[in-house]
């Protein structure tokens, strides 16, 4: 596995959008650079893409709970 030069992030991981690898570097360091050039667009960017990734595990996380507590096969066998 590839990991950044600059953070040792490994690279290209399907649940971390940051991960991205741009040339050796992740995405996440990539931006912090942008940032520091004052590529503020980029930032806002960013930030988007982690607030909606946040938002997208918190509903997964509750249908999840949901279909769990709603299935016969996860409840604990022992609970009568």
């Amino acid at each position: 596995m590839d990991e950044c030069k600059i953070c040792k992030r490994i690279l290209n991981q399907a649940h971390d959008p940051l991960s991205l690898d741009c040339g050796g570097d992740c995405y996440g360091c990539i931006l912090d650079v942008e940032r520091e050039l004052h590529h503020t667009d980029i930032v806002k960017f960013r930030d988007r893409i982690i607030g909606l990734e946040t938002k997208i595990r918190k509903v997964e996380n509750t249908l999840l709970e949901f279909d769990m507590s709603k299935s016969e096969s996860f409840k604990n066998p022992f609970d009568k």
